[in-house]
């Protein structure tokens, strides 16, 4: 332990970047130099910004895709650069139907358009919850690539991807892998994220450059961390643990969503027979009008759990209060408050709440 806790090279230990480069140059199909490619950061977030600040000029425009991680414009605003944003664009049925967020679409128009002289960079990342197809990801990367553009490409959650593929912009050909700086983090891989270990992927006359900003930022990386992450790398495969972490987020997933089941809360997994938004929102909206009823023209402040925030904002549609009053009726709602699973189940649903002058709803 005491070899690997001396000060290491600012570019990285070679044990760990030889593991990243074994790991991914099958993924890439291409052998990686593991020492001209690869750059170790002090978790993701310092490689972001080392990229950022390695190719970022004061009033540079970098394109970001909403939603997005608010530390990326953050750190575009540090460094006096200018944020400019596309917006997926919802599926026509989203509220009446469950989406998936791979039914969100990027208008190539719309992000054309936000191309400018000072534009230098995009970033794509996997916050979306969006795993992009290989024709949206080569639309992009053509576009960037015709415009001289830079991709950053956040893939923090790789491994977490439960989509039958998963595509990279760095392997859809050499004219974009050459302007692609792909990041990892070692954190969210396995998950521990108190390592405090990233890395950033791609030619190396970009990498080289990132290199150089990370030396000013951090200088160095723990080495103990560096040497933990080499080990669980290189274990990896042996151990089975990519497709046992999987599970487990699997099982953590389905768990969730069988909680929502019980607590009769609509979800994209659950297992009830529930086969639209719309018929989500009538049965709450049904919960909500007997709890109505019930109140004998009391005005009601309607108690949910956090979980139910969208749907329950869409159920008391025409069941306030003052809607009612001008239709000549009596009761209804006349707020909603949101508890969340820990001040629930200490028994809060059971009204009147003593802060309130109206009458509580039961549990819904």
């Amino acid at each position: 332990m005491r070899r690997h806790s001396a000060e290491v090279p600012s570019k990285g230990r070679a044990r760990l970047k030889r593991a990243l480069a074994n790991t991914y140059s099958p993924i890439y199909a291409k052998t990686i130099n593991s020492e001209k490619e690869i750059a170790i950061t002090t978790g993701a977030t310092a490689g972001v910004l080392s990229v950022l600040m390695a190719f970022i000029e004061p009033g540079d425009e970098v394109i970001m895709i909403e939603p997005l991680f608010n530390l990326y414009e953050y750190i575009v605003k540090f460094i006096e650069g200018v944020v400019r944003t596309v917006t997926l664009h919802p599926p026509a049925n989203v509220d009446l139907t469950r989406t998936s967020a791979d039914d969100w679409v990027l208008n190539m128009d719309e992000l054309k358009a936000v191309i400018g002289p000072r534009t230098k960079m995009l970033v794509s990342h996997t916050f979306l919850r969006k795993v992009f197809s290989v024709p949206e990801l080569l639309a992009v990367g053509s576009l960037c690539v015709a415009h001289n553009i830079v991709m950053l490409s956040d893939e923090v959650y790789e491994h977490l991807a439960y989509t039958t593929t998963f595509p990279r912009l760095a392997t859809l050909g050499v004219a974009i892998a050459s302007r692609t700086i792909t990041i990892g983090s070692v954190g969210k891989t396995f998950n521990a994220t108190g390592w405090r270990v990233g890395y950033a992927i791609g030619n190396e006359n970009l990498i080289r450059h990132v290199q150089w900003a990370h030396v000013l930022l951090a200088y160095v990386t723990p080495g103990p961390a560096q040497e933990a992450a080499a080990v669980a790398y290189e274990q990896a495969d042996v151990q089975h643990f990519w497709a046992d972490n999987k599970q487990l987020f699997k099982r953590k997933i389905n768990e969730l969503t069988q909680f929502l089941d019980w607590l009769g809360l609509p979800n994209r997994l659950s297992a009830s027979d529930n086969p639209s938004m719309k018929d989500d929102v009538a049965r709450l909206r049904e919960k909500i009008s007997e709890v109505i009823s019930s109140a004998n023209g009391t005005e009601v402040l309607l108690v949910l759990h956090s979980a139910a925030g969208f749907l329950g904002s869409m159920a008391v549609r025409d069941l306030t209060a003052p809607e009612r009053k001008t239709s000549g009726l009596s009761g209804g709602v006349v707020g909603i408050v949101f508890l969340a699973g820990a001040v629930w189940a200490e028994g809060f649903q059971h009204g009147p709440l003593p802060f309130f002058d109206y009458q509580a709803s039961p549990e819904i």
